[in-house]
């Protein structure tokens, strides 16, 4: 489903999945306190009508269904986006390959995710309660250095630098700005801990 900016409550494109959350049968039903489905819809924020989102939600959702893995908060997801004639954009889920002749668009070498702030509680229905949980383009480097923290320490630098949970597939590394580079220098020594309620400074609790 694609929903393009309704100002003021949401400035930018939203993409997101429709059916992981519904249950299949009534006996798939767990009641209101318990998730609904699989308890997450994927989405992706984006400042113009990203064309490509939906064919990454698809191989997403392709992963899931027949892998059996899970996608959930916090998680890092290999993707890169190779560009084509007449201004499209394929996306392609896994690692890329050192020595592919096709090049990918850009420095967006992974998607992680995490709920959507505007939306940090979530959702309830009849059928249980559920999430988006937004993927968010990353470079290598930023990849690189979620790993040696976490997916929260990346976001809550992306937050400061007023990139949030915007796919750019375009934009350069957020530390290439020496400003933010110097930045992650405090925020890589933090406790996860205290960088999650950090994080909620940028969720809208309404």
């Amino acid at each position: 489903m694609v929903f393009p900016p309704r100002t003021p409550f949401r400035e930018n494109w939203l993409v997101i999945t429709h059916g992981l959350t519904q249950p299949l049968s009534a006996k798939e039903v767990a009641g209101v306190d318990m998730p609904s489905g699989y308890g997450y819809e994927f989405g992706f924020l984006a400042n113009d009508n990203p064309a490509w989102a939906p064919e990454a939600l698809q191989q997403l959702l392709t992963y899931v269904m027949q892998s059996g893995t899970p996608i959930e908060r916090g998680h890092r997801v290999p993707m890169g986006f190779f560009p084509h004639a007449s201004n499209i954009i394929t996306p392609e889920l896994g690692k890329i390959p050192e020595e592919a002749n096709h090049h990918p668009l850009g420095e967006m070498r992974a998607v992680l995710f995490w709920p959507y702030m505007s939306y940090p509680r979530g959702f309830s229905s009849s059928t249980g309660y559920f999430s988006i949980l937004l993927g968010t383009t990353i470079t290598q480097t930023e990849w690189n250095m979620a790993k040696a923290t976490s997916s929260a320490h990346l976001l809550l630098l992306l937050f400061k630098a007023g990139i949030g949970q915007i796919s750019d597939l375009l934009r350069p590394t957020v530390t290439n700005k020496k400003r933010w580079a110097s930045e992650w220098q405090s925020i890589r020594c933090l406790p996860e801990e205290e960088v999650e309620q950090l994080l909620l400074e940028y969720a809208t609790l309404d």
